[in-house]
């Protein structure tokens, strides 16, 4: 192999790298149903025989893609929660962490919400296996309930409000920019005040418990 072609191998990754990025965009565009192995072959400069060859399946692709951006999410939110800050803090970071991993990959927001539209079938077994190590959400702010003072159900309930503020103000562009006439520096410098608003919310809601 020639010195090119060894830094471009090092530059665009090694081929499993490029197929799972080439993946993310496929099917956060399309869905599962939509993508097309072909396009992704074609995406990651290599043919369909070597999709096939690391993973076997358009299904086990698509979970490993699944399975990569929830890992993500995931490994980064159990070290928050687990971590022995305040609870204001923590769900301080929380906001943070959801804001800047989906502002800065918003691929991974399409790829759920079409997974969801799908009905989740996928999602649901990629989420099984987070569950029986512990490691969803729900599992993880439930072994924190006692030290927030809240019920699993309050937990669940604060969790969901937390992504759902958190995740909104990423996928409204076309309503601000119609709505208010705000171009992107307007957009970006309104997501840094609902992140503060957010957070203002929290604290008021922990003050209220």
């Amino acid at each position: 192999m020639s010195g090119k072609s060894k830094t471009k191998d090092r530059k665009n990754g090694s081929a499993e790298e490029r197929i799972l990025a080439a993946a993310l965009n496929e099917f956060a565009d399309k869905g599962f149903f939509g993508a097309r192995t072909q396009a992704i072959a074609d995406a990651a400069g290599l043919n369909k025989a070597m999709l096939h060859y690391y993973f076997r399946s358009k299904d086990n692709l698509y979970q490993t893609v699944l399975q990569n951006v929830l890992t993500l999410v995931f490994s980064q939110l159990k070290d928050i929660i687990l971590h022995g800050s305040s609870i204001e803090n923590r769900l301080n970071l929380i906001v943070d962490l959801y804001m800047d991993i989906f502002s800065r990959n918003p691929k991974f927001i399409y790829l759920i919400l079409r997974e969801l539209v799908d009905g989740g079938e996928r999602l649901e077994k990629v989420l099984i296996g987070f569950n029986e190590m512990g490691l969803t959400p729900f599992k993880l702010l439930s072994s924190a309930a006692e030290d927030i003072e809240m019920n699993r159900e309050e937990v669940l309930h604060l969790f969901i409000s937390i992504v759902s503020m958190s995740l909104f103000p990423l996928i409204i562009d076309p309503f601000l920019a119609v709505l208010q006439n705000y171009d992107s520096r307007q957009i970006k410098a309104f997501r840094n005040e609902r992140r503060a608003v957010i957070k203002a919310m929290l604290k008021a809601y922990l003050k209220e418990e």
